[in-house]
């Protein structure tokens, strides 16, 4: 008997295209998320624990009505997103868990509800469920960072307005940074036990811009809010303030005085004897490794060698004690906020 012809398998369905391509969509749409942006999605937009804005504004060293801003840009960015061509494939993932889940769902059933929502969102160094979350519920902000509410106005029966008893003048306590040195994003502690502060050079600095100072460093070399110190370096005398954030005012002659150039590395600290010391470290060649930028960035200078033995110099730089594995110095380094290095290391 002739043998019967073999059947032709059955063509797999392909994978629907939310289900394999809307991380890409959504990495390719946030991918150029400045230091301020990303850490205002991070910590505002993509969480369900969000941060203060206050806390985020102390972090970067900038008025409160800038965190707000900065916010309100990423969020009207994140819309026009949603309503473009290429996130329809998105749209109908979340029109598809709105009819299943509902706009409301709790976190646990958004987690499971498909594969690819475990999966981490690099461009935010979110995970994918995160940014689903965010986006479930429409344009109104699902989740709101406490904020105390001041008590209402007591009144009497009669509907008076009772008149508060005076308050006793509360005593002013040492100013306390949000973070401190070692908790400070761009700050590193070099061989000869000081604190500096990276400076990643631009071109209104070498045009007589001001420098930020974040607040855990400003802190670090003893200035407090309100304050203006005038303080000596090589270059000259040199102004800090701290009137709205705290910033070392026009920076020209001691760039120049290095020879820095834009993109370049200028450390700074103060020495005991109150003297801005100023080091520069040209950016490291296109070329090289990713592991000899990192190094360039904590301020080390020394063959790279492996990435283990750079981890164990980063942390070192960081404050960290004791046998540090890489999946702790990345935790660190995310909770500073050193977002370029963490770029060069995972």
């Amino acid at each position: 008997e002739p043998e019967p012809e073999p059947q032709p398998e059955p063509e797999q369905e392909p994978e629907p295209v939310h289900d394999r391509g809307i991380p890409d969509l959504i990495e390719a749409a946030f991918a150029d998320l400045d230091d301020k942006t990303w850490a205002v999605a991070q910590n505002r937009v993509f969480t369900d624990q969000p941060s203060a804005v206050d806390q985020l504004a102390k972090l970067f060293a900038v008025p409160a009505a800038e965190i707000d801003q900065t916010e309100t840009r990423l969020r009207a960015r994140l819309g026009s997103w949603l309503a473009s061509e290429e996130a329809a494939p998105y749209r109908a993932h979340l029109d598809e868990l709105r009819s299943t889940l509902g706009p409301e769902a709790p976190k646990e059933a958004v987690i499971g509800a498909a594969d690819w929502h475990r999966a981490d969102i690099k461009a935010l160094d979110v995970p994918a469920w995160q940014f689903v979350l965010a986006t479930l519920a429409g344009d109104k902000p699902r989740f709101q960072a406490f904020t105390p509410v001041s008590a209402p106005e007591p009144h009497q029966g009669n509907g008076v307005v009772e008149e508060p008893e005076p308050q006793q003048p509360q005593t002013s306590k040492p100013y306390q940074p949000l973070k401190d040195v070692s908790q400070t994003r761009r700050c590193f502690r070099q061989p000869d036990g000081r604190w500096w502060l990276r400076v990643d050079v631009t071109a209104e600095q070498l045009g007589g811009g001001e420098c930020a100072l974040p607040t855990g460093f400003a802190a670090y070399l003893g200035l407090s809010p309100g304050e203006t110190r005038t303080v000596r370096s090589a270059a000259g005398e040199l102004t800090m303030t701290w009137h709205g954030r705290p910033v070392l005012e026009s920076v020209e002659r001691l760039l120049a005085d290095v020879g820095a150039k834009e993109g370049g590395h200028l450390f700074l600290t103060l020495s005991d004897e109150g003297v801005l010391r100023a080091r520069h470290l040209p950016v490291a060649a296109q070329g090289a490794e990713n592991i000899t930028k990192a190094l360039r960035l904590v301020g080390y200078t020394a063959p790279g060698g492996t990435r283990d033995q750079a981890a164990r110099v980063i942390a070192t730089r960081i404050g960290m004690t004791g046998p540090v594995g890489l999946p702790e110095l990345l935790t660190r380094l995310r909770e500073r906020g050193d977002r370029d290095l963490l770029q060069l290391l995972d």
